[in-house]
Order: structure tokens, then sequence, then C-alpha cells
């Protein structure tokens, strides 16, 4: 995962609550420009790039639950 993302990940992940599951639209809005930006501002993918930050920040989101009721 490149450094950008990840940092995205890091900011998303602290500005939800433990209670919140699903990322904001404003999460994933910036997940997936993070994602075009790391493709080289590769036009046309702009479906493919939300749909992979969508499913990047849900899985991240229920690995944080995992961790947190341990």
């Amino acid at each position: 995962m490149r450094g950008g993302l990840s940092q995205i990940i890091m900011k998303t992940k602290t500005s939800r609550s433990a209670a919140q599951s699903e990322p904001t639209e404003a999460n994933i809005r910036e997940c997936a420009y993070q994602l075009y930006a790391d493709s080289d501002l590769s036009n046309g993918h702009d479906v493919e790039h939300w749909v992979d930050a969508t499913a990047i920040l849900q899985a991240e989101a229920v690995r944080a639950m995992t961790n947190n009721s341990r």
C-alpha cells in the first residue's frame, strides 16, 4: 500500500468513532482520489477507484472492530 493511501486510512480510523463502522462519503472520496493519484492520474477508472476505496475502508473498519472486540 502506498504512503498516501495508508495515511488516508489512518486518518479515517482516527476520525471514526468505534460505533461507526461504515466509512463516510468524504472518506471514500479522499481514498479514491489517492488511488487515482497513485495510478499516475490515469483517467477512466473513477468507478474502479471508488469501489476499491470503499472496499479498502470497509475492510479496515472490520479489522478495527475485530481488534477492538478482543
